[in-house]
């Protein structure tokens, strides 16, 4: 059987395996690498070869603008510039290789290998460190890299998403949107330190309002204070430091602490101690979020049988999408009640980012048919 390896290029690192083209497992380890880690392309070149054997059948699935033609990825937030040249690359080395976007090549992996496979239309919706989907319609792709970029006002309007602009569904979708309202919460509660009083405003009413202990009165037990906590830990564990909540109180080191806030924080806080108010405030929004973006998907991709839901956000689905789902279940469809609502399924697929880079080397080389 010919070899067939599949690699994901995310922001920020490279994921790659061996993958069995008839069922789309994986067929051995899963090699990864941060971009920051390479010196200059010719290391991650390197890094490459060295974990796939020479004339292999290569798929490439990556975010950003692509050169299809010519192997290039380009506008990519990465360590090694605006282009990665890899697939250029690995095809002047004799490999076999093709490039598309993430999100097409997963939703290939999903009619070829996962729930899309039984289903005629469907929609495969990311929630990661962005927000989009893409539609199967019996084989054919329809790709909407913007879907989370539609206008939706939730509780802490003035959040600026990565676009540029503010009050976009992705915001509430997203770990970067979490990390982002939790920035926005502590900010906030900074500036009231001398009233001990943080409030959220959403069209000039007052949404939440948080009365508690400012920092210096208080440490890392009290559970309002347990993102900043565990961003802080991270902070540690990234720069080998020994920093203690205390430091938090000069002024430049808690920026850099809530500039190192993830999404990761926000949930695991949650998981910790749900009462702990910014992290069941930001929980309650997004929960929210993510119900009203299963509805938009419903109303403009009609009609559907299936709403296959991937992404990192997804490791929260007990938090996050299982009382989405049911919210989702009891609201109408926004102007269409009439719609019937699809079966809505997380990805069966381990790594769909690398499975995807093989599913569309079949899909474009060999002309599969699924």
């Amino acid at each position: 059987m010919d070899k067939y390896y599949g690699i994901d290029l995310h922001c920020s690192k490279i994921n790659l395996a061996k993958v069995n083209p008839e069922n789309g497992n994986l067929d051995g380890e899963v090699y990864s690498e941060f971009f920051e880690n390479f010196n200059s392309p010719r290391d991650l070149l390197s890094f490459v070869e060295n974990n796939i054997p020479s004339s292999s059948r290569v798929g490439i699935s990556a975010p950003g603008v692509l050169d299809k033609d010519n192997l290039i990825v380009k506008s990519v937030n990465s360590s090694l510039g605006e282009k990665i040249t890899l697939g250029k690359d690995l095809r002047d080395k004799g490999y076999d290789v093709t490039l598309e976007n993430d999100v097409v090549s997963e939703g290939f992996a999903s009619s070829m290998f996962g729930h899309g496979k039984k289903a005629l239309n469907f929609v495969l919706a990311t929630y990661s460190s962005g927000h989009n989907c893409v539609r199967v319609n019996d084989g054919f792709i329809d790709f909407n890299p913007e879907f989370g970029h539609q206008d939706y006002r939730g509780n802490v309007h003035e959040i600026i998403c990565g676009c540029g602009i503010k009050g976009c569904l992705e915001t509430y979708c997203s770990g970067k949107g979490a990390a982002k309202i939790a920035e926005s919460l502590f900010r906030k509660s900074w500036n009231f330190h001398i009233s001990n009083q943080f409030e959220l405003i959403h069209q000039h009413k007052p949404v939440v309002t948080i009365y508690r202990k400012p920092l210096s009165e208080t440490d890392s037990r009290d559970p309002n204070w347990k993102i900043m906590d565990l961003s802080l830990r991270d902070y540690n564990n990234k720069n080998n430091s020994l920093f203690n909540f205390e430091d938090l109180n000069n002024k430049d080191f808690e920026e850099k602490i809530l500039s190192n806030i993830s999404g990761k924080n926000v949930y695991d806080a949650y998981k910790a101690n749900k009462d702990g108010i910014p992290q069941k405030f930001i929980r309650d929004s997004q929960v929210k979020g993510i119900a009203n973006s299963l509805n938009r998907i419903t109303v403009n991709y009609n009609p559907l049988d299936l709403i296959i839901l991937k992404g990192g956000l997804t490791n929260a689905w007990e938090e996050l999408f299982e009382p989405a789902i049911e919210m989702y279940s009891e609201i109408g469809l926004i102007g269409k009640n009439y719609l019937k609502k699809p079966e809505i399924l997380k990805t069966n697929i381990e790594e769909i980012g690398i499975v995807g880079g093989v599913a569309n080397y079949i899909k474009k080389k060999a002309d599969r048919n699924f």
